[in-house]
């Protein structure tokens, strides 16, 4: 580890396990979890590693924070829907902008496939520390996520661009909605359903 190695991961519960997804795409696996697990020694609940095919979306890159290319995950069921920053090398240098990706958490083996992609938006690398993104669910039908500027803040207020935005996106077919506008790069995301109130911090 360096010191721009920034360690990151994210941590979901499901079926009375937890799932640890690293930055650099690594998938974990708790054991089955009681309160005996907990309440005795959480450092001894054991790990398997997960296989998946996150290796295809990897970012080899110059800078060791850029790796992280998994910026946050979603379980929607047997839906694991992940936040990546996606990588486009061109002739005149690197491209950036965001992918989500989506597997079958039933299956043995996660293979991850293409669910949603700002295409669009692929723009020369400018600023990656502007690069979070979070990804919740908010109804029976549809996903929110926060969308980074990626270092292009002109864009944020850009109704033609998916940058510095939140997103509503349906999670059948993958159509979206623009449901805010003006973001530098946030990086929480929360629904209080009680209350039908949505948080964002950047």
């Amino acid at each position: 580890s360096t010191d721009n190695e920034r360690p990151f991961a994210s941590i979901n519960f499901t079926d009375n396990k937890i799932i640890i997804i690293t930055g650099l795409g690594k998938i974990l696996i708790s054991e089955q979890l009681s309160e005996n697990n907990l309440e005795n020694n959480i450092k001894n609940i054991k790990f398997r590693k997960i296989n998946n095919n996150l290796s295809n979306f990897k970012i080899e890159s110059k800078w060791n924070y850029e790796r992280n290319f998994v910026k946050d995950s979603l379980i929607d069921g047997n839906d694991l829907y992940l936040f990546i920053t996606y990588k486009k090398i061109k002739n005149d240098g690197d491209y950036f902008t965001y992918k989500i990706l989506k597997a079958d958490l039933s299956k043995k083996n996660l293979i991850f496939k293409e669910f949603f992609f700002a295409k669009k938006d692929l723009r020369p690398e400018k600023d990656l520390l502007h690069s979070g993104g979070r990804i919740i669910s908010f109804d029976k039908k549809n996903l929110l996520i926060t969308s980074p500027d990626f270092g292009y803040p002109n864009l944020a207020q850009d109704k033609k661009s998916l940058f510095g935005k939140i997103l509503k996106i349906n999670k059948i077919n993958g159509n979206y909605q623009i449901f805010s506008s003006g973001h530098r790069n946030p990086q929480g995301l929360f629904y209080d359903k009680d209350n039908d109130l949505i948080l964002s911090t950047e």
